[in-house]
């Protein structure tokens, strides 16, 4: 009895480090305002086909929906990855958004012009 075998061999998934950009949708409550964002961790290992990875610079998260808000909140939200990419370490980061209140325009107050 003879037996044949044929290796099957599928390249090796390359890897790399890609930033994480947040996605937010909505605006504050009326009166408020975002004054900073921040990613944490704001990098993630990635693991995937080299062509893929070679187009690869960053990746977002879900969309945050900040509509309403009126304080500073943090979120755990998941990132997106492309079709064959895979995290190495990660799927969720955390995203603080930092809420303040707009300062108010001081209003014109009329001219008074006398003889």
């Amino acid at each position: 009895n003879v037996v044949d075998v044929v290796p099957s061999v599928s390249p090796a998934p390359q890897s790399r480090t890609v930033f994480v950009e947040y996605s937010v949708a909505g605006q504050p409550a009326m009166g408020y305002g975002v004054s900073n964002i921040t990613v944490d961790p704001n990098q993630v290992a990635v693991t995937g086909p080299a062509g893929t990875l070679a187009r690869l610079r960053k990746v977002s998260t879900s969309p945050i929906d900040i509509s309403g808000l009126r304080s500073t909140q943090s979120f755990e939200v998941e990132v997106q990855l492309p079709s064959g990419v895979k995290s190495e370490t990660r799927q969720k980061v955390r995203v603080r958004v930092e809420i303040v209140p707009k300062p108010v325009a001081p209003t014109a107050s009329p001219s008074v012009s006398g003889p």
